[in-house]
C-alpha cells in the first residue's frame, strides 16, 4: 500500500513544490553571503517545512 503513496502525483507535484522553494531560499542566502551552517539549516528547513521555512526566511533575513 505506502508504494501507490510514492509514485502518485500529488506526492511528485509535492517534491517539485519543496525543491524549488529550497532553491529558491538557499540561492538567495548564499547571495547574502550566509554563514554555510546557516544556509544549510534552511535549506533542510525549507524542505521539510515548505510552506513556514520560506515565510520564517523572509520574516528573518536582513
Amino acid at each position: 500500500m505506502p508504494k501507490l503513496i510514492i509514485l502518485s502525483p500529488a506526492f511528485i507535484l509535492w517534491l517539485i513544490f519543496c525543491s524549488t522553494l529550497t532553491v529558491f531560499v538557499v540561492k538567495d542566502a548564499i547571495k547574502r553571503s550566509y554563514r554555510k551552517t546557516y544556509i544549510f539549516f534552511w535549506g533542510v528547513f525549507t524542505f521539510f517545512f515548505p510552506m513556514l521555512g520560506p515565510t520564517i526566511y523572509l520574516i528573518v533575513r536582513k
